[in-house]
């Protein structure tokens, strides 16, 4: 995954996602055809997938020890 700021906004590129075709005129230093491009989404498209449930879960936050964490609501887990 790659993320960028792009104007205000947080785009990201992750494989396998958002792919487009793209034609391409033959030149002399590449070969011409259709092709296959990934294309950034939009940061809040992308959710945070739950390894250990196998399913995409939202994040909380709670205070553990005086300081505010980051958790998984599905499975009750800290983040880092």
């Amino acid at each position: 995954m790659k993320i960028l700021r792009k104007g205000g906004h947080v785009v990201a590129k992750v494989a396998g996602v958002a792919l487009c075709r793209k034609s391409v005129k033959p030149s002399k230093d590449r070969e011409g055809g259709i092709f296959s491009v990934e294309r950034f989404i939009d940061i809040s498209n992308i959710a945070l997938f739950d390894s250990e449930a196998g399913v995409r879960t939202k994040v909380g936050y709670k205070f553990v020890d005086g300081k505010k964490v980051r958790y998984l609501k599905g499975s009750g887990r800290v983040l880092d």
